[in-house]
């Protein structure tokens, strides 16, 4: 980041509190004064600067210059900084709510945020920058491809650049649904640590990743799942939940993880049948064992 500050007098006390706190955070700080203006290059003098800072009463009372410089900030979409010393001089009206006023005691926390949110914007455009070298487009279908493509290093880069680890493909299903029905073990857990919403329901086949895992016996899946908070007990559109499904597989390893998990074995689907009534149907010893426990 770099701070245009506009001053009066370097001896001023605000200069050197203000430069103390700008050097903490390691901006870089380019410091005028209304007669350091004299013959300089508006272009030059704004390069790459991404805040600017009044804390010259005397030059803020020259309102042409204020006006002007001010002004060239605003067309620059920069913040315009005023420390509260020189807010009594009265600007025109409609500055009111471009200018964003400050004092000695805040100055320090509004450019320790302004940093945070300088540096996570940074990143993902460096992140964008990166992919683009690499020949991925910043497209939620890229991003979907390559968590189908198993490529972590890609799809990290994806989250980088803010994209999110609950994205959708075009039918509504989550990446982490794919990556959890295409036996990718290491992509769901990479999405689920970085924040997938473990419990997103999938537009196509209504069910949660978790029913995902269990519908094709993926204990390694599930259980990863269940430990990250995953709802057991989150139902399909027929209200059949992962327990049901686990019943449905005859598997008895399922089963009971889920039901060490707090699923519910008397939760009854669209057809009035539980978890429990579906292993009495099926005379499944081993599994009524485990849900009469």
């Amino acid at each position: 980041m770099k701070i245009l500050v506009f001053y009066d007098n370097k001896k001023d006390f605000n200069i050197k509190v203000i430069q103390n706190i700008l050097g903490k955070h390691k901006f870089d700080v380019a410091l005028y004064s209304s007669e350091d203006l004299q013959d300089k290059n508006p272009v030059d003098i704004f390069s790459d600067v991404t805040h600017v800072l009044f804390i010259s009463k005397k030059f803020v009372e020259a309102v042409p210059e204020f006006i002007f410089y001010s002004g060239y900030a605003f067309g620059k979409k920069l913040p315009v900084l005023l420390l509260s010393d020189t807010s009594t001089t009265v600007l025109p009206a409609y500055y009111a709510n471009f200018i964003i006023k400050l004092d000695i005691s805040t100055i320090d926390s509004y450019f320790e945020k302004e940093k945070n949110l300088y540096e996570t914007t940074r990143k993902k455009e460096l992140a964008r920058e990166k992919l683009l070298e690499k020949g991925y487009s910043c497209f939620d279908a890229n991003f979907v491809s390559v968590v189908e493509a198993d490529n972590i290093e890609i799809a990290k880069m994806f989250l980088e650049a803010g994209f999110s680890p609950s994205t959708t493909n075009a039918y509504g299903t989550p990446v982490l649904s794919l990556a959890v029905r295409n036996d990718l073990f290491k992509m769901a857990k990479f999405l689920v640590t970085h924040g997938a919403d473990v419990d997103m329901i999938s537009e196509d086949r209504n069910y949660s990743a978790l029913m995902d895992a269990t519908q094709v016996g993926d204990y390694k899946n599930a259980k990863m799942l269940l430990a990250n908070g995953a709802n057991p007990n989150l139902h399909s559109k027929d209200r059949q939940t992962a327990l049901i499904l686990a019943v449905g597989r005859n598997d008895p390893k399922l089963v009971k993880l889920l039901v060490d998990y707090g699923a519910d074995p008397e939760y009854k689907d669209a057809l009035g049948m539980s978890a429990l009534k579906y292993a009495k149907l099926f005379n499944n010893a081993k599994i009524l064992k485990i849900l009469n426990a």
